[in-house]
């Protein structure tokens, strides 16, 4: 999962400025059984987000 967000945010910061490229990641450990990954970056586009404020894809990669 972790390695699918990083790939994912690669690719999106591939389309913005040199200057605006900055993917951050973090790795939280909420409980014993929780961990929540937090990656951060800009994305030349607009995102729209559904019912529950998730994010929409657009078919099934960003290729």
């Amino acid at each position: 999962m972790l390695g699918n967000l990083l790939e994912n945010a690669l690719k999106a910061v591939k389309e913005v400025p040199k200057f605006r490229r900055e993917v951050k990641a973090a790795v939280l450990l909420n409980n014993d059984t929780t961990m929540i990954f937090h990656i951060t970056n800009p994305y030349k586009g607009n995102v729209s987000l559904d019912e529950n404020d998730l994010p929409i894809t657009e078919g099934d990669s960003m290729e």
